[in-house]
């Protein structure tokens, strides 16, 4: 597809009230882009609208649960108000799920990254791609992570979710080849968020996460880093089907000759599931 840099875009981000999303939506009202974002919860998007505000642009944004699809036809009407085409839309948002032994894990928290990951993903996917089919045109970018390539074991939630996600983005790509819709997935790599800096655990692995505080210190980026990278996406030469990812190399290698300071990890426990013996 053609560069769209020289056009005012109309771009849905979800999860998009902090951390990657948020530096996503803020690098591209400043470059003039129209943005919807939005989050589970209201608050949040109050939140972030005022501090954009605060900072000199406007978005729009509303709450919503992307695994309802009641909410996910609302986002677009919004978008879409005035008789706009949108012009491309961000799947990014996602939960990281529990760290521990997968017949450990409660079946409530992997339902519920279910629900999120893959549910939320594939609602407001097949609903952009609507939206593109009927307009003519359109960008769809879903944001990917650890294990969308290879199994990690005790992370038997997340890790399948994002080669779900990769699986499910591709297919649609191929799909799409002969129209003017561009379907791709976007790694950002290590990033300091509350997705990745807030971690859950079952009590018992505690040591899987020893040093990830290390690990973050110096290969995770802040957000703006691979959230720049993924607007530059959004607007640039997309080409359908490809997998794009945020620069890690040379980041990487600044923070080996200056190392950034120390990066705090905040850890909850949770008490392991029961064996299915002891069950009423």
């Amino acid at each position: 597809m053609s560069s769209l840099q020289n056009k005012r875009m109309n771009i849905v981000i979800t999860g998009s009230t902090r951390g990657l999303g948020f530096a996503t939506a803020t690098r591209l009202l400043f470059e003039g882009h129209r943005v919807t974002i939005s989050s589970e919860s209201g608050a949040d998007v109050t939140k972030a609208l005022e501090r954009l505000e605060t900072a000199g642009v406007q978005a729009r944004g509303m709450r919503c649960d992307i695994s309802c699809e009641d909410d996910v036809r609302a986002l677009l009407d919004l978008a879409r108000e005035g008789g706009r085409d949108v012009d491309a839309w961000v799947n990014n948002a996602g939960i990281a799920g529990v760290t521990g032994r997968t017949d450990q894990l409660h079946t409530d928290d992997l339902m519920r990254l279910i629900d999120v990951n893959i549910k939320g993903t594939c609602l407001c996917s097949v609903h952009a791609l609507w939206a593109f089919q009927m307009q003519g045109h359109g960008r769809l970018l879903n944001v990917v992570g650890r294990g969308e390539k290879s199994p990690v074991p005790f992370s038997n939630s997340y890790g399948p979710s994002k080669t779900w996600i990769r699986s499910f983005t591709l297919a649609m790509a191929r799909e799409v080849k002969d129209s003017k819709i561009a379907v791709c997935t976007f790694q950002p790599g290590l990033v300091h968020t509350q997705l990745t800096l807030g971690v859950r655990v079952t009590r018992g692995h505690e040591h899987r996460v020893r040093y990830l505080a290390a690990v973050q210190r110096f290969l995770g980026n802040e957000p703006e880093i691979p959230g720049n990278a993924m607007a530059k996406v959004i607007t640039g030469p997309m080409r359908n089907g490809k997998a794009y990812r945020a620069p890690a190399l040379r980041p990487a290698l600044r923070r080996l000759l200056s190392p950034p300071p120390p990066v705090e990890i905040s850890m909850r426990i949770v008490e392991p599931e029961t064996d299915y013996r002891q069950r009423p």
